[in-house]
């Protein structure tokens, strides 16, 4: 497992606009990283994610499928799954319960090493979306462990926070796609493309 783990701009803002779109409900997605040959072991970065569920986290037909379209996918453009982030419907509920844990296993058997379970902090989301609001955890035998420590960062950390708060403004979370909203309407873009350029265009 790495010693830090960084999130890039992309990565932040898609979460934060997937949780606030459903602030309601119980969200969760997958954490996708670059395929490196010499992987240097410390840092673990985060290039990009793919909002999963807010309706029924768990359900194991419809994970069997996100997971292997989301692993096609990635096979393709280099990219491998490599964690998981979960936000609970309780406001100020951010412990991994049994999903999570269940999730982030079938992950490390799929990657054959440590996964990365990513909880977030909905208490501290709701008045500051410019720093990362996680807690990192591991999971092994079916028990979460959490990380200590500041580990978890966030590329150009209040760069990542301006964009969120300006995709907040202009409505952005509401053009979100996730795989739910894809299995009702699968014309509905999962990688969520479009929400991507406006990101880079923005920094």
């Amino acid at each position: 497992m790495a010693e830090h783990f960084v999130l890039n701009r992309q990565s932040y803002c898609k979460i934060l606009l997937h949780v606030f779109k459903y602030p309601h409900l119980s969200v969760n997605g997958l954490l996708l990283v670059q395929r490196q040959k010499g992987k240097d072991g410390k840092t673990f970065h985060i290039v990009d994610t793919v909002p999963l569920f807010h309706s029924t986290l768990g359900l194991t037909p419809m994970l069997e499928i996100a997971l292997s379209q989301v692993d096609a996918y990635c096979r393709s453009r280099n990219l491998a799954i490599a964690g998981y982030y979960q936000a609970n419907e309780n406001y100020k509920d951010h412990s991994p319960n049994l999903i999570a844990c269940r999730i982030i296993e079938k992950i490390s058997e799929n990657i054959g090493s440590d996964a990365l379970l990513l909880m977030v902090e909905n208490d501290k989301l709701a008045s500051n979306v410019e720093n990362a609001c996680f807690t990192a955890y591991t999971v092994q035998d079916g028990k979460a462990k959490k990380v200590e420590g500041e580990k978890v960062q966030v590329q150009g950390n209040g760069t990542a926070g301006q964009i969120a708060s300006a995709l907040l403004c202009a409505k952005e979370h509401w053009q979100l796609v996730d795989f739910d909203s894809h299995l009702d309407d699968i014309s509905l873009d999962w990688t969520n493309a479009h929400i991507s350029v406006k990101i880079s265009n923005a920094v």
